[in-house]
């Protein structure tokens, strides 16, 4: 039996084959990490026109969808080439720290158990109007010339227990969404919070007539914004 690399190179080989054109390196490092985000129960026990037709999705999403977006996937093979036993949640977003797993919190709240996960973050080159033109290796990116957008973007892919009721498809869609928003505002507060605190910490430093001054205290703020705590509002 091929060993899991080689099924991955073989799987890799035959989609970029088979859709030349198709901005086909960007496809090619798009199903790379799709690829390495399966394990080798995953690769083995799916049929081969469902995982080059996952990866074929997801680029076709993450290509053409301006994010933030939250899109379900209810694939069927007479219609698509492909299934799957699953609902599928795809999320194309800027890169958030804790992203996946607010998301995860979010659908564990409403007891929906995640069977396949694909997290995948990718640096980006688009042009103005969005249109993806490669993916980059980080350490190669530049922007000198002024005429792209370069950012990490985050592609998650959920797998879910079916759900065909669309009205629970738009309720849970809606849950995510909000989910990503209150996720943002805590994000963006962290930094709010981090400014206050190192503006306090350097009053205290220059200050010598504070009569609560101590090294104990500055101490612990220095140790506060090496990254051991979390700052959850402002």
């Amino acid at each position: 039996m091929d060993n899991y690399k080689d099924i991955c190179d073989k799987f890799l080989a035959k989609i970029v084959a088979d859709h030349k054109g198709l901005n086909t390196k960007s496809l090619e490092s798009f199903a790379e990490k799709f690829l390495a985000n399966l394990s080798l129960e995953d690769i083995t026990s799916l049929a081969d026109e469902d995982i080059t037709g996952s990866i074929l999705e997801a680029f076709q999403i993450f290509v053409t969808k301006q994010h933030p977006v939250v899109k379900f996937i209810n694939p069927k093979f007479e219609l698509v080439g492909w299934q799957s036993d699953h609902s599928i949640i795809c999320i194309h977003h800027k890169n958030l720290p804790f992203l996946v797993d607010s998301l995860r919190i979010e659908l564990a709240s409403a007891n929906i158990e995640v069977h396949r996960q694909v997290n995948m973050v990718l640096q980006t080159e688009r042009d103005l109007s969005g249109r993806l033109m490669r993916i980059k290796n980080p350490s190669l990116i530049k922007n000198t010339r002024g005429t792209s957008t370069l950012q990490e973007e985050s592609f998650i892919w959920l797998e879910i227990d079916r759900h065909a009721n669309q009205e629970e498809i738009q309720l849970l869609t809606q849950q995510l969404n909000l989910q990503i928003e209150d996720l943002k505002l805590v994000i963006n507060d962290f930094s709010l919070i981090r400014n206050n605190l190192d503006k306090i910490s350097k009053e205290l430093e220059i200050n010598d007539k504070l009569i609560f001054k101590t090294e104990s205290i500055e101490s612990f703020l220095r140790w506060l914004g090496e990254d051991h705590f979390t700052f959850l509002g402002y």
